[in-house]
């Protein structure tokens, strides 16, 4: 059998699952696996993140679901408070078999989880080796400069290295603003595949103080601005989520360096500090203070990527390279593992027919994606607290609704992401992942 070479774009969430399902597939001894990440290592850092349905039983699937458990925040739900950092109403974590609200049973941060895949994929790669398989190649501190396709190859070149590389398939898991993408489906066409919701968001970590509690507090202001303060996974820390709505997209360049790839941290910094800095509360001071001096810190758009299809010859997209469907969805780590293990399994029951694969993968994932993209109305009323009175509403609506029983669950089920997906994922005969001794 002919060895199959299989580049893989981005190590977080989306690519190392998607190695990982691979050397548990039937392609295990044929493959050669090149996983490349622009960061110099696998990154830490990274916002509270949720596990639902399809995602869950993506990890179960390799082996991660006791790991990721021992690594959870420990938020016991939502509290949005007033200036005086006062609950005006509370909403508690969802358990396992409810409808999932705004907090799920399964919260992590999402550099923990990129850390337990990295190494899940490390281990498999042991294992494989010493089966007589080739052994994963891992590039760190590069990213691709170009990309092109020619007959039944995928030719690309290193920016930093300058070396060129051929493989059989390209799979894309870079991220919102996937470069992967741009380069093989077009710069053009961009501005119709990202759909931009107006909404900006800064994340970072901070020391916990004895009055931080596991709840997730939820502060409004005007100006459709918001801070959120969450539970982390370590006992000393909690993170800081600030966002803020604006159809001013002058900030887009900030975003990302073309020549590089990295971003102006000082310059988006700045921004926020001049955004919230007029704001009435009583954590004002010190989330601002701790903001400057963060150095976990990660700015970006709020946006979903719609696309007719997910491939072009022989690059494939996954995760928020080809679905995202923003943080406001609730589902997009979830859609993320569900679809590296799609495209695994489609690979490896057509594994000489690529084209037939790549259709079996889009019709198995479209069905949880399409969902997931189609925000609530809600959304729209909790992030766009333009003036005092908007503030004032959402504070008293969410109040009202969760004094009530029947009201409140309504209004969880309503705001609540990820209603209505399937429990589990089919059967592609992965192995069962072991446990080194």
């Amino acid at each position: 059998m002919t060895s199959l070479r299989v580049l893989v774009v981005g190590n977080s969430v989306a690519g190392p699952a998607f190695a990982s399902f691979l050397l548990l597939s039937s392609l295990r001894s044929r493959v050669k696996l090149t996983v490349l990440e622009r960061a110099p290592h696998v990154r830490p850092e990274g916002q509270n993140i949720d596990l639902r349905n399809v995602g869950l039983d993506a990890v179960r699937r390799l082996g991660l679901e006791e790991s990721i458990r021992a690594h959870l925040t420990g938020e016991k739900g939502v509290r949005l408070v007033d200036e005086n950092d006062s609950a005006v109403a509370s909403i508690a974590a969802s358990e396992p078999g409810q409808t999932q609200g705004p907090t799920a049973d399964v919260e992590m941060l999402r550099g923990t989880l990129a850390q337990l895949l990295e190494a899940q994929l490390e281990r498999l790669n042991r294992q494989n080796s010493e089966k007589g398989g080739s052994p994963v190649e891992f590039i760190y501190d590069d990213f691709v400069d170009q990309l092109h396709q020619q007959d039944d190859e995928v030719h690309i070149t290193l920016a930093k290295s300058k070396a060129q590389r051929v493989f059989d398939i390209v799979v894309g898991a870079d991220g919102l603003q996937s470069r992967t993408r741009r380069q093989a489906f077009g710069v053009e066409g961009e501005s119709e595949r990202l759909h931009k919701l107006s909404i900006y968001g800064g994340f970072f970590s901070m020391p916990r103080l004895e009055s931080d509690t596991d709840w997730r507090r939820w502060f409004h202001a005007p100006g459709s601005r918001g801070i959120m303060m969450r539970p982390s996974d370590r006992p000393d820390r909690i993170t800081v989520f600030m966002h803020k709505k604006t159809s001013n997209m002058t900030e887009d360049k900030l975003f990302s360096n073309a020549a590089t790839g990295f971003r102006d941290a000082a310059a988006q910094k700045s921004i926020l500090v001049d955004c919230f800095s007029d704001i009435v509360w009583t954590q004002k001071d010190r989330v601002l203070s701790e903001l400057k001096r963060s150095e976990d810190f990660y700015y970006d758009m709020v946006a979903q990527v719609k696309m007719d299809t997910w491939s072009i010859g022989r690059v494939v997209l996954i995760g928020d390279s080809a679905h995202c469907t923003s943080p406001l969805s609730g589902m997009g780590t979830s859609l993320a593992l569900a679809g590296a293990y799609h495209l695994a399994g489609a690979l490896a029951v057509y594994p000489d027919d690529l084209s037939t694969a790549l259709d079996m993968y889009e019709k198995s994932q479209r069905p949880l994606v399409m969902p997931a993209q189609n925000l609530p109305p809600a959304i729209g009323l909790i992030f766009d607290t333009s003036t005092p009175f908007w503030v004032w509403f959402t504070n008293r609506l969410a109040g009202t609704m969760a004094a009530v029983g029947p009201a409140l669950k309504f209004f969880v089920s309503w705001v609540g992401p990820g209603q209505g997906q399937p429990p589990s994922l089919p059967d592609y005969g992965f192995d069962v992942p072991r446990r080194d001794s």
